[in-house]
């Protein structure tokens, strides 16, 4: 019981990421390069993998705030 409520709390976090990633998606084939808004827990793990496998010829990464909080950024390799 406790599995299958841990593989659908994942499952809608994900499904939540991807919503939220599609504006962030049109920015980065706009502009080539965008940020998220602040992502915690499991979250920003999910938008990680997901902008990484749309984006394989692009800089992905996690930064933190001075506070710890965690967002992703997008970038062309050359950028850097």
């Amino acid at each position: 019981q406790l599995r299958l409520e841990i593989a659908e709390f994942l499952k809608n976090q994900e499904e939540s990421i991807t919503r939220y990633l599609v504006s962030v998606c049109e920015s980065i084939d706009r502009d080539g390069r965008a940020q998220t808004k602040i992502l915690d827990g499991v979250l920003v793990q999910i938008a990680l993998k997901q902008l990484r496998d749309q984006y394989p010829d692009k800089y992905v990464a996690i930064r933190s705030t001075r506070d710890g909080a965690k967002f992703i950024i997008v970038n062309g390799y050359n950028a850097y």
